[in-house]
């Protein structure tokens, strides 16, 4: 008989003990003495005791050859927002987008390529006709949401206060067919914008009507010419062929009371004296009070040219006001056409929507969220570079200080002129290319307005089969 032993524990090596406590696995049984051994030696025997004691060993063996990378394998989610958004608004985008992608541990892809509106529709055609999840967040023009209907994600569950929370009448536009597509972001709405030094300089009063702002800025073009400002013009907009010409043509039709020219179902109302009267009207400022130059006018031509002091008045944006603020400016309501007509501005800024073939829709939710959060809208505002599409916001008064066009947003965004975008559809991309292209030629004098009118009415009359109601 040998000697008597003591206490042993439960034959595991001391290595393999150690290596199990690490990775997670605690082993309890009870140490064996000469009263429990043969108890243990019964228990050992066990089928499914071995089993598990096989098991453990195995586990333990593998954990201590893996690499630690290769244990656990983090898969980190990607998407890809488009900020392609010009001046500030593109820039806090960005910024924003990065902090969150950080907070969230997304992998993010930002797009910043400059292109104009019509290259970006072309893109976005392509990516969401092919059903591509390659573009998860991106901005739309106003009239956009009816143009991709079909393919953007319904966002009312992720949204479900955007009613009283942002401005009416973007959630108006963007909602089709019941489904609310996007979310504003950066807000905007046709302004007029004045030199006021000079206007001040000749004792001269904000115009309300066309026929003032031609009288007044012919006189000043008149004077400052004679002290030796060669170069002085009186008004400048956007006259290029693009859509920016589509949104003046509004406006002065507006102003005469000629809008809509196209109804709530789908007829077509252009061809009549209001609009002949608009157009005669913006073809008199052709090579008087307006460069021959601005035909080649896109947004920043038009504020490069005014901030050169080259202007007394121009027509743009809210978000011109960051690179024009260097130059005495005040703002002003889009004139009437007469003195019983109507101040006419356009509906324009960019909403984010979530293209339906998106990987991550609620992550990609979330950043929209953060995007048109309260910070980001109030960072957004301060700037000057952008107005917020948060309702509250024009209640502050550091918002309204921050830009002078501020405290004119909300009744100008009560008003505001929507496109036909909801009526045409998918159809809207070539009903603006149409008017654009026809009023193009009446400001080049290549044909007149009432030859221009007549074409549109024909063309749009004839696409009109399918909208009418």
């Amino acid at each position: 008989m040998g000697p008597e032993r003591g206490p042993r524990s439960f034959p595991f090596s001391s290595k393999i003990r150690e290596q199990m406590t690490k990775v997670g696995i605690v082993v309890r049984l009870p140490t064996m003495d000469t009263e429990t051994k043969p108890r243990a030696a019964l228990l050992a025997s066990l089928p499914f005791v071995k089993l598990l004691t096989l098991s453990l060993t195995a586990a333990v063996v593998l954990s201590l050859t893996a690499p630690a990378a290769e244990a656990v394998q983090v898969v980190q989610p990607s998407l890809t927002i488009d900020c392609s958004f010009t001046g500030y608004a593109g820039d806090l985008c960005e910024q924003t987008s990065r902090a969150w992608a950080t907070r969230k541990n997304v992998n993010l892809k930002i797009e910043r390529k400059k292109l104009t509106s019509t290259e970006k529709l072309r893109k976005y055609s392509k990516l969401l006709g092919a059903g591509s999840p390659e573009l998860d967040v991106f901005g739309v023009d106003i009239t956009w949401p009816a143009v991709f209907h079909k393919h953007l994600l319904e966002l009312k569950n992720y949204f479900p206060e955007a009613a009283t929370r942002y401005i009416p009448l973007y959630i108006q536009n963007n909602t089709v067919n019941g489904r609310l597509l996007a979310i504003p972001f950066n807000v905007s709405v046709g302004m007029m914008y004045y030199r006021t030094d000079l206007l001040k300089k000749y004792g001269r009063t904000p115009p309300e009507t066309w026929e003032e702002l031609a009288d007044t800025a012919a006189f000043i073009q008149e004077k400052e010419r004679a002290a030796g400002n060669r170069e002085l013009w009186g008004y400048v907009f956007q006259a290029k062929a693009y859509e920016g010409l589509t949104c003046n043509f509004l406006e002065w039709v507006g102003s005469y009371q000629g809008y809509p020219f196209i109804d709530d179902h789908g007829k077509v109302r252009i061809n009549t004296s209001n609009v002949q009267t608009a157009l005669q009207t913006a073809l008199s400022w052709m090579g008087k009070i307006t460069p021959p130059e601005v035909l080649n006018f896109a947004e920043r031509d038009s504020h490069e040219f005014y901030r050169q002091g080259k202007a007394v008045f121009l027509r743009a944006w809210p978000s011109a006001w960051a690179e024009i603020s260097m130059v005495p400016t005040g703002v002003l309501l889009i004139p009437k056409g007469t003195s019983r007509g109507t101040h006419s501005s356009t509906l324009g800024g960019w909403s984010l929507a979530i293209s339906k073939y998106s990987r991550h829709p609620q992550l990609a939710a979330d950043l929209l969220q953060t995007l048109t959060g309260l910070e980001a809208q109030t960072q957004l505002a301060l700037t000057g570079g952008g107005s917020p599409s948060l309702s509250i916001l024009y209640d502050r008064p550091e918002i309204l200080k921050a830009a002078p066009h501020h405290p004119l947003m909300m009744s100008l965004l009560r008003n505001a002129l929507l496109r036909p975008s909801k009526i045409t559809r998918a159809d809207y991309p070539e009903v603006s290319q149409e008017i654009w292209t026809e009023v193009h030629k009446v400001l080049a004098r290549e044909q007149t307005p009432l030859v221009a009118i007549s074409k549109m009415h024909e063309k749009l009359e004839e696409r009109s089969t399918r909208w009418k109601k």
